[in-house]
């Protein structure tokens, strides 16, 4: 288009700018003179939180990769923060141990090439953005400011036809300025290996403003932040578990939804995280719509037989409600989930019995029948566990390991502790497994594992599948030990079943 001599222009939607102009209209209400573009660029706090790579939800920074590269660059003023975003790029990617060395130990700095050190003085010795190019252009090769331009986007496009002419009229024009043809092939060189992945100055000070008004909101308003960012990833399991997990860690509550306070985002309640209704599989946001509407009119819900009789007008089915009731969205009303489930039947019948139409009217008559007896349950915390994660697609209140880690007097290592090739034994929830035969007419399998945060792949080879095969029953808990191999899968060579409280 640009070739054509049209205005080629990229509009991008972010989720972020939602998620940071939710969380601005809440810290409005309590005070209105807030302005988050006057926040402060020198807050420690939002270091600090950069520094530890407590990036989970902010724009450029939650990968794993960026997070480590935050922590080795240790950010102290925004502008490390735009060097970290651009520096991730493949093109600064080489040179990216002598920018680490020469930010820790200024005295003994060391350059890319000595007649770039003035261009790149304020990005530690090396080359970062795309105007950097343009400077070395201008200053060293005699280019005017359209000619640099020129050539930056020829590198970045890698256009082998002008690059040629490019390259001879970089190298005479060094040449002029009084460098050798040695040199000026060299730095030539450095730019172009740079160029084809640089990126611009303004994108990484654009990115990073976004990036650290959403740091800055994390460290000086956590509750407020994650409340905006879970609420925005309400449909995207894999997302909410991650900050589900980075959550915990931060001592922050999430509650369970619930029939009378939950909402279709997540709330602040009682310095904690109410989840909302339509995180629940098979609620959705019409079911959601109705029992919000349904306690509008009708006032809190009293107790499950009250719920339940409602549920018939807001027609909620059997499937919906259960899967409410294993989502903990029900336990205000001091029933244990799996009596609910089990009364469920009858009360739903009653309901059904109960139920009156006038005038093209449904409402309840409570007066016609005596509610039915519940049908008592002792609780069964494995199995609730599976139905948890079966209707929110992750653990909640009880994951499996839990009580069990507690209960081992040895620690074991997690998933994510995991070193190449080393012997490990992890404590591990057995999800799944697939049998399979191989050439030689063996039995092995495939086993699918998971603890409190990760899941891994792993392997039982025949010899040792013919021990074990009578402890592969999902949904238990065990022992694995065995190491990783060169794809990535856990190599097992004993498994040892551990008892679930």
């Amino acid at each position: 288009l640009e070739a054509m001599g049209l205005v080629k222009m990229d509009i991008l939607g972010l989720r972020n700018l939602s998620i940071i102009e939710r969380i601005v209209q809440q810290l409005q209400l309590r005070d209105p003179e807030f302005n988050l573009l006057e926040i402060s660029k020198q807050d420690e706090a939002t270091y600090q939180l950069l520094r530890a790579g407590n990036t989970q939800g902010i724009f450029q920074l939650e990968s794993e990769g960026m997070t480590q590269l935050l922590k080795d660059v240790a950010p102290e003023t925004f502008m490390d923060i735009s060097d970290t975003i651009a520096l991730y790029r493949p093109g600064p990617m080489q040179f990216r141990q002598t920018y680490l060395e020469n930010r820790r130990h200024p005295a003994q700095k060391v350059t890319i090439h000595p007649a770039l050190e003035e261009i790149t003085a304020t990005t530690h010795g090396i080359l970062i953005y795309q105007e950097q190019i343009m400077q070395v252009a201008t200053n060293l090769a005699g280019f005017s400011l359209a000619e640099a331009d020129t050539l930056r986007k020829v590198m970045s496009k890698k256009d082998d036809a002008q690059m040629q002419n490019l390259q001879s009229k970089f190298i005479n024009g060094m040449v002029q300025k009084g460098y050798s043809q040695a040199q000026a092939h060299h730095i030539f060189d450095i730019v172009a290996r740079f160029a084809a992945y640089g990126f611009n100055k303004a994108h990484s000070v654009a990115y990073s403003l976004i990036a650290y008004q959403m740091a800055y909101l994390k460290a000086n308003h956590p509750l407020l932040f994650y409340q905006s960012l879970l609420s925005s990833a309400i449909f995207s399991e894999a997302k909410l578990k991650t900050y589900l997990d980075e959550i915990s860690r931060q001592n922050i509550t999430v509650l369970p939804p619930s029939v009378n306070r939950s909402s279709q985002v997540f709330e602040i309640e009682d310095h904690g995280l109410r989840m909302p209704l339509n995180l629940v599989k098979g609620v959705g946001n019409v079911k959601t719509k109705a029992i919000l509407e349904n306690r509008e009119h009708h006032g809190p819900y009293i107790d499950f037989i009250d719920f339940i009789s409602q549920s018939v007008l807001m027609k909620l089915n059997s499937t919906q409600i259960e899967h409410l009731i294993y989502a903990g969205a029900l336990d205000e009303f001091k029933l244990n989930r799996m009596s609910m489930v089990a009364s469920l039947k009858d009360v739903m019948d009653y309901a059904d019995l109960i139920k009156v139409e006038t005038q093209n009217q449904v409402h309840l008559d409570f007066s016609l029948l005596s509610p039915p007896k519940l049908t008592m349950v002792r609780e069964n915390k494995p199995l609730l566990s599976r139905k948890e994660k079966e209707v929110f697609g992750f653990y909640l209140t009880y994951h499996p390991l839990k009580q069990v880690r507690q209960d081992l007097k040895q620690a074991h290592r997690l998933i994510r502790q995991i070193k190449s090739k080393e012997r490990t034994t992890l404590l591990v929830f057995l999800v799944s497994y697939r049998k399979i035969r191989t050439k030689k007419g063996e039995d092995m399998a495939f086993l699918t594992v998971e603890d409190e945060y990760d899941t891994l792949n792993c392997v039982l080879f025949p010899r040792d599948f013919r021990i074990y095969e009578d402890l592969l029953e999902p949904y238990q808990v065990v022992l694995i030990t065995g190491r990783t191999q060169d794809k990535g899968d856990f190599i097992i060579n004993q498994i040892e079943k551990v008892a679930m409280s």
